[in-house]
């Protein structure tokens, strides 16, 4: 009786373990047929000819589906805070040159124009796209993921396809018209191949995807992940990081403008006073000049002029206004001088002669010891006389 138990017991074992591994027969593949083409805005159908399809099953696809909308929104939350960074570091480098508009040529402001511009470029270089562009991105990780592509659309836009199961048909292409291009990416499920096989699957622009917020809804309801949208372009604030860069930086530049301000002003000032310094100098040269000159005049005298004077005049040059016209008669002259149109001589009795224009000798001037004259003006030192 045990032999026979244990034996009933590892049949009915057997038996368990085999219909375990039972599992239902593989789906028949049917063959699906399917057309690529664009409706432009003229009601002009495009044939997308040699268009790439890729064909994924439910379960690959929700996989990377679910993938992708994460990378989507990392991607979205971390372009919109750089943008909001970028906007507010931007506007400092505005502030920036117009502090430097003072024409103070600052270095320090040149220098923090510089590192709030740094962040900005680096950010592009490390991210090839920004995220105005993000709908891009999101294209090539997809491809990125997803396996090759199983066929290509004949030249009238038409594929077959087989499948056994809920799929996805994904594609993309490119139309050129004129000088620019257009886009476009294909998503279409099918549902149940057996209807499909029956009639042609369309994809067109009901199956398009035009903006990153339009994919990441699909993603979202296929990956079952939530239904949150993405945070809008735009929404971003300044982190604290940034901000206090900026407050801190603002600082340095009221601090380096003061600075300047100061330098400026000290050079003026010096300027200023190298400038009195030279005047007073000249002054104090021509007031010396003159008490070097008084014991000169003071000894002048008629008796020394009679000694040296006594002479006669000869002019010649130009005599538009009479000016080398010399008054006949005229001797006893112990110094002469002259201006652009006029002549003088002063006599030894100390009186003075002119000719020319301006020769009006104002009346009653005697004791005269010395006589310039300018372009047209005349002077005459009189002699001292001591009281």
């Amino acid at each position: 009786m045990k032999t026979l138990s244990v034996f009933v017991f590892w049949v009915f074992a057997a038996l368990v373990f085999l219909s375990g591994c039972q599992s239902d027969p593989p789906k028949e593949e049917v063959e699906v047929e399917g057309q690529v083409f664009v409706v432009t805005k003229g009601r002009e159908n495009i044939k997308m000819g040699l268009t790439p399809i890729y064909v994924l099953s439910d379960e690959e696809f929700q996989k990377i589906a679910a993938e992708l909308a994460e990378e989507i929104q990392a991607f979205r939350v971390e372009g919109i805070q750089w943008e909001a960074n970028d906007e507010a570091r931007t506007k400092f480098i505005r502030e920036l040159l117009a502090m430097e508009g003072r024409e103070l040529a600052e270095s320090a402001l040149e220098a923090l124009r510089m590192e709030a511009a740094r962040p900005s470029s680096e950010y592009v270089v490390k991210n090839r796209f920004l995220v105005h562009e993000d709908l891009e991105r999101s294209k090539v990780l997809l491809f990125s993921m997803i396996p090759d592509a199983t066929t290509k659309t004949d030249a009238d836009g038409k594929f077959k396809i087989s499948v056994s199961s809920k799929s996805w048909v994904i594609a993309q292409g490119q139309r050129s018209v004129g000088k620019e291009s257009e886009d476009y990416l294909w998503i279409a499920p099918i549902g149940e191949p057996e209807k499909a096989a029956k009639s042609s699957l369309l994809i067109s622009n009901d199956s398009g995807y035009d903006s990153t917020e339009e994919l990441y809804a699909l993603l979202n309801s296929v990956s079952a992940s939530g239904s949150d949208v993405l945070p809008a372009v735009g929404s971003g604030e300044v982190d604290e990081e940034t901000a206090q860069w900026i407050r801190d930086a603002n600082e340095k530049a009221k601090q380096a403008i003061r600075m300047a301000e100061q330098a400026a002003e000290a050079e003026r000032v010096a300027m200023e006073a190298k400038k009195e310094a030279e005047r007073v100098a000249m002054e104090a040269k021509k007031e010396a000049r003159i008490l070097e000159l008084a014991p000169i005049r003071e000894s002048l005298s008629y008796e020394s002029l009679k000694l040296k004077g006594g002479g006669t005049v000869v002019a010649w040059g130009d005599n538009d206004y009479k000016q080398c016209d010399v008054p006949s008669g005229l001797t006893d002259v112990v110094g002469i001088a002259a201006g652009d149109n006029h002549s003088l001589a002063l006599k030894k009795d100390g009186t003075v002669v002119a000719w020319g224009d301006n020769r009006d000798v104002p009346s009653g001037l005697t004791d005269v010891v010395g006589i310039t004259a300018g372009s047209s003006h005349i002077l005459a030192l009189k002699k001292a006389h001591k009281n």
